[in-house]
């Protein structure tokens, strides 16, 4: 979802796309890579000539919190972005580019922090970039993810990795899920006072691509708007969005049905007050400040 509109911001600003395939030969075009990153599979003169790499690729994280589940989430992340990081550093040592060094823009998320305050090892409610990973399943995650793109740095690899917040997209993600609910009258707020840092998936592409062009932009950046909201508050604006009542809560054991109850708690459920501080430090632009701006853009609802 994230990576589609990514290749065509970078596209129609007239740089040369390549994009990373699962298949083993690529396209007549030559504007395609192949990868087996489960196999550990990629050429390794792959990024000889490229000037930055953007990896997004993982395991979808919605689904229940089995061991199985578990096993793939961490294990797509964490193998594929240090086959990726492997394969940038040996093309740095040995291939420098004359205009400066490499880049390397890495998935994260803010699962970093860990979901609530009881998974934090410090008192901090404003989460920023500095503070240490939460203990949680999806912290330590995101901790293993993080340390695999930084090894490339190593080699001069300037490396940034996007922590990201909840994309608000009608093709994919949490608002995708809720959609059809909401539509139907029967969604309504997912747990009440929890913070939920969203972003908007023009702005988490327009970032990434800011961050690539970007080059004092390294180590984490927290993709998420200005203003996040509260559960309550995101099923208020969504329902005004798509004038649908959202007075009734979502009952506590849907999403134990559909994630398990460790799933429910670290993603349904999430406590996180997260800071865009830092990428508007680095120039971004939010073209969505406010959550209501956000959901009439990408539901292609006018505005009253």
């Amino acid at each position: 979802m994230i990576g589609t509109q990514v290749c065509a911001l970078l596209s129609g600003a007239g740089l040369e796309v390549r994009r990373l395939v699962r298949r083993s030969s690529p396209d007549d075009r030559g504007d395609e890579i192949p990868w087996d990153p489960t196999a550990g599979e990629l050429a390794a003169d792959a990024f000889d000539d490229v000037d930055a790499v953007v990896h997004l690729a993982g395991h979808p994280l919605a689904g229940r919190f089995t061991d199985e589940h578990k096993r793939r989430v961490e294990q797509s992340r964490v193998e594929g972005t240090r086959l990726v990081a492997r394969r940038i550093a040996e093309a740095e040592r040995r291939a420098p580019r004359p205009d400066g060094p490499r880049t390397l823009i890495s998935g994260s998320a803010i699962g970093w922090y860990g979901a609530t305050a009881a998974d934090r090892p410090h008192g901090h409610d404003l989460l920023t970039e500095d503070l240490p990973a939460g203990a949680d399943f999806l912290a330590g995650v995101c901790r293993r993810w993080e340390q695999e793109a930084e090894q490339a740095a190593a080699a001069g690899v300037r490396v940034a990795t996007v922590r990201t917040g909840i994309v608000q997209s009608p093709t994919g993600g949490a608002l995708a899920q809720l959609l059809p609910l909401v539509a139907a009258g029967v969604g309504g707020r997912l747990g009440d006072q929890q913070v939920q840092s969203w972003i908007s998936l023009d702005d988490v592409a327009a970032l990434i691509v800011h961050l690539v062009l970007t080059p004092q932009a390294a180590g984490p950046v927290n993709a998420v708007a200005p203003a996040p909201v509260t559960a309550r508050r995101y099923a208020r604006i969504l329902a005004d969005v798509l004038h649908r009542p959202a007075a009734v809560p979502v009952p506590s054991f849907g999403p134990r049905l559909l994630l398990g109850s460790e799933g429910a708690r670290e993603m349904a459920l999430a406590d996180q007050r997260v800071s865009a501080a830092r990428a508007e430090e680095l120039g971004h632009a939010f073209r969505h400040r406010a959550l209501d701006e956000a959901l009439h853009h990408v539901l292609g609802r006018r505005t009253a």
